[in-house]
């Protein structure tokens, strides 16, 4: 919030001296991350058919079998 102010604020800007660095907060680790294209799917998906339709579609292309 101080630094919204001393940045976007000219009547603050004598305060940009006491600026630091923001503190890192809940730090993400990075890792790498495995990716697979999927083919395109011709599905409604605006309508709850089409969404079951793509999801059948995403399983079937990841070859995983599932009771429907």
């Amino acid at each position: 919030m101080h630094a919204i102010l001393v940045e976007q604020e000219p009547a603050f800007e004598h305060y940009h001296s006491h600026l630091g660095l923001p503190e890192i907060v809940d730090a993400l680790p990075i890792q790498k991350t495995e990716q697979f294209p999927t083919s395109a799917i011709n599905a409604d998906e605006g309508q709850n058919d089409g969404n079951w339709e793509v999801l059948k579609n995403l399983l079937d292309q990841v070859s995983l079998t599932f009771m429907f």
